[in-house]
């Protein structure tokens, strides 16, 4: 008999320095512990539409033994997240937590001044500049859970802007000796 499967999902909310554009990302908690990226969308409410689309899957596919754990408001620490392949939607790489508006904001307003300091300029809907300072961040975001007693694919999350694949090679690119 296979083990239960327990998904665990976050939502965390972020802004574009540039821009002041808002979006989602929804992170699940991988084998080793850490939330790793599921989708990013423009809107938020990922956690919600995540939750609403798993009962419906379960419904419509008579899958019982489903649990599902309705979204809440939750602080999370940052350092629970692998933020690989996070980018903004101005394709800027990085983002950092503003201690003024208290948001996750995208980099790609930092620089760094002719004293070595970093600064960065936050969002226009919030105005401040400061010192960056690298910090241990807590952030506020969306949490649910999903829990089934078989083998059961998570719903696929809804991106609005998917991104396309790079088409697989025909041939191995190096040749083998």
């Amino acid at each position: 008999m296979t083990p239960p499967l327990h998904h665990e999902l976050r939502e965390l909310v972020f802004f574009c320095a540039h821009t002041d554009e808002r979006f989602a990302v929804l992170f699940v908690r991988a084998p080793g512990g850490l939330y790793r990226i599921k989708g990013m969308a423009r809107e938020t409410g990922l956690a919600d539409r995540f939750f609403v689309d798993a009962a419906r899957h379960a419904v419509e596919n008579d899958i019982e033994g489903v649990t599902l754990r309705s979204p809440r408001a939750e602080s999370f620490a940052l350092s629970e997240f692998d933020t690989t392949g996070w980018s903004c939607l101005c394709g800027c790489g990085d983002f950092l937590h503003c201690s003024a508006c208290d948001s996750l904001v995208c980099d790609g307003t930092a620089f760094t001044d002719l004293h070595g300091q970093a600064w960065h300029h936050c969002r226009p809907g919030c105005g401040a500049s400061g010192r960056i300072i690298k910090t241990d961040i807590t952030a506020r975001g969306r949490s649910t859970a999903l829990r089934h007693a078989s083998p059961l694919a998570l719903p696929p999350t809804r991106d609005r802007n998917p991104r396309p694949a790079l088409p697989a090679p025909a041939r191995p690119l190096l040749p083998r000796r």
